[in-house]
């Protein structure tokens, strides 16, 4: 077995569980679980999504509601790129990183997500 490193995403999906140089990714200077990497990665595109569609928003504020969703409520990830991706198309405004609680609710969205993947959210 080879050497062995903590996971460095703040939101390590695996409780403190070390992760060995094979079952890793660099990500950086850090070394990550594969899945934290991909979720950690998930987050940057919603973020950049939101970031080139809303004006003026407040970094920390719209941070903190993408990870209440993401790791609070369990949101997958996937689910709200393409939610976020669909109100863009449809050029919905959004006033308020709180309006993203609204995304995992809407039973539209829901149905369009569940016709592509053949998966719940």
């Amino acid at each position: 077995m080879g050497k062995t490193y903590v996971c460095g995403y703040n939101h390590c999906l695996h409780k403190g569980e070390k992760v060995t140089e094979q079952d890793s990714i660099m990500v950086g200077k850090r070394r990550l679980h594969i899945d934290c990497a991909e979720v950690r990665d998930h987050i940057e595109i919603i973020k950049n999504l939101y970031f080139n569609y809303v004006e003026s928003a407040n970094y920390v504020e719209v941070v903190g509601v993408i990870n209440n969703i993401i790791f609070k409520k369990g949101v997958n990830p996937r689910y709200m790129i393409f939610a976020l991706k669909h109100i863009i198309s449809k050029n919905v405004v959004i006033k308020s990183p709180y309006f993203l609680h609204y995304l995992p609710k809407n039973k539209i969205i829901i149905k369009l997500w569940e016709k592509e993947n053949g998966v719940n959210k």
